[in-house]
């Protein structure tokens, strides 16, 4: 399901969430349901399941069964000839549909509010507790160094990071990611972090959670938990989106070290020398600002009159005490100076562009080569996958997954290990390879001696591959991922998509 309009999750109740959650994994049943056997499906009233309509901005709940009922039929309309839905044409819809909710939570509040925290300058930890959300941990990590920001700590031991929260500077902020937002360890940090002074941000599912509560600003995805007996199976893909999307709206939007940060910078920047000190109104009215700067632009001087309990003249006399001759040339200022509208079109580009590229990349890839990959994998004597520095992440997401299915698979992220163990391979090894590069020079003699021994290759590369390194056994893609900061370094967004469809149809296979 995307949402009809984008509604903060911090303005949704612990009911609501769940209904949301409901609607998200139900859409194509509630097109059915009465109001009546929807409430009783989430055991919750008939006027909480009203509410909920119309807080989505719906007048009722006929509109929201006929919204949903409009975009199922968008999304079969292409294809409404076909009568059996194959299990890949549903595993890359998912995918989409997740992809997209997600999308919609990332609203137009928590990102910019994210960026006022996260400044280059910014000591910034991040915890790794131990398991498949260590992978995106480490891909936040590096694109944070890679858009430019230097005071980066990575952390495993749960004392060890105890410590460091209780000696952390003022001003340091940590960043949680949980896929069930309710991990026992990463609770109890974020917890020790929030009482210690320390900005917490977190990444965390959609549903209900106590992760997200406790910190200062969450951003939510969808996901469905799953596991193996015990052994974690939940996706992460789209926690690898949120990540790609956070670090491309903050390299276009992070504030430059030299500029001010708050309104109460800016007012003494601007200030006459001369002017008296704030009034106890005047304080209320900047402190607000400060709240809600990211919306300002979008507020009348009665809205915010309003909400603070003022008149319209206080907040006025307040803006012309800050050097303005009123209230609209203060949004002017605020426009011109800190790109708010622009801010708020670059995060919906940013969301947008995002999605469309995985869209791409689900529609354009070969299924056939999807299909064959899984066979090479459930055939195979010996299964290898590599991936170095960037690419490495990939390959470190494919080779966990395939652990918790119980497929054995070695890990390889050393090329000179790579090189050296390829003598030993046969004809019934599988070699996956994850690359930014598909050059010849690099590669030319593993891929040789792979091709002498009649070595299964699946080659995956955000550049184009090299066709003499090419041979009839393998299978060559080509993600074409845009790039970061540095020309030698990609997103792997692309690489972490094809990764995930592997992963589905084999589940699909294996447990379905």
């Amino acid at each position: 399901m995307k949402m009809k309009y984008d509604i903060p999750l911090h303005t949704l109740t612990k009911k609501e969430l769940e209904i949301l959650r409901y609607v998200h994994d139900n859409s194509a049943l509630i097109q059915t349901m009465s109001i009546q056997q929807f409430a009783k499906n989430i055991n919750y009233s008939t006027s909480t399941v009203l509410r909920f309509c119309r807080k989505l901005g719906f007048s009722g709940y006929p509109e929201l069964k006929y919204y949903l009922k409009n975009k199922v039929t968008e999304g079969i309309a292409a294809d409404s000839r076909q009568i059996d839905v194959t299990a890949y044409t549903k595993i890359k819809q998912n995918i989409i549909t997740e992809l997209e909710g997600t999308g919609g939570l990332l609203n137009s509040e928590s990102l910019p509010a994210i960026s006022e925290y996260l400044q280059k300058n910014t000591i910034i930890y991040l915890h790794e507790p131990s398991g498949i959300t260590d992978i995106p941990i480490d891909y936040l990590a590096s694109t944070l160094f890679i858009a430019g920001f230097r005071n980066i700590y990575k952390t495993v031991a749960k004392r060890t990071t105890s410590h460091l929260i209780q000696t952390a500077r003022p001003g340091s902020v940590f960043i949680f990611i949980s896929a069930s937002g309710s991990f026992s360890d990463t609770l109890v940090l974020a917890k020790e972090a929030a009482m210690s002074g320390m900005t917490v941000i977190s990444i965390s599912s959609v549903e209900s959670n106590e992760l997200a509560e406790i910190s200062n600003c969450s951003l939510r995805f969808f996901t469905k938990i799953r596991d193996n007996n015990g052994a974690d199976l939940t996706s992460r893909l789209c926690i690898f989106f949120v990540i790609s999307t956070m670090i491309e709206y903050l390299s276009s939007n992070v504030t430059a070290d030299d500029q001010p940060r708050t309104i109460n910078d800016r007012i003494q920047l601007i200030m006459p020398e001369n002017s008296s000190p704030l009034s106890e109104t005047e304080l209320l009215i900047c402190d607000y600002f400060n709240e809600k700067i990211n919306m300002l632009a979008q507020l009348s001087v009665h809205d915010i009159a309003s909400q603070l309990y003022v008149s319209p003249s206080s907040v006025v006399r307040f803006c012309q005490k800050a050097g303005f001759k009123g209230f609209n040339e203060f949004k002017f200022y605020l426009k011109s100076r800190n790109k708010i509208d622009s801010q708020s079109n670059s995060l919906w580009n940013v969301i947008q562009h995002n999605i469309s590229i995985i869209k791409d990349v689900i529609e354009t890839i070969n299924e056939e080569e999807i299909l064959n990959i899984c066979r090479m994998i459930e055939t195979c004597s010996s299964f290898y996958v590599y991936g170095r520095n960037m690419s490495s992440l990939p390959a470190r997401y494919l080779h966990s997954f395939m652990t918790t299915i119980d497929i054995p698979c070695i890990l390889i992220d050393w090329i000179d290990f790579l090189s050296s163990l390829s003598d030993s391979f046969n004809q019934d090894t599988l070699l996956i390879m994850f690359t930014n590069h598909g050059d010849s020079q690099t590669y030319s003699q593993i891929l040789e001696k792979c091709h002498r021994q009649n070595v299964k290759v699946v080659w995956i590369s955000s550049d184009e591959i090299d066709s003499e390194l090419q041979n009839s056994r393998g299978i060559y893609i080509t993600t074409n991922e845009g790039k970061l900061q540095d020309a030698n370094l990609r997103t792997k967004l692309s690489s972490f998509v094809i990764v995930q469809l592997i992963v589905e149809m084999l589940i699909q296979n294996r447990f379905q």
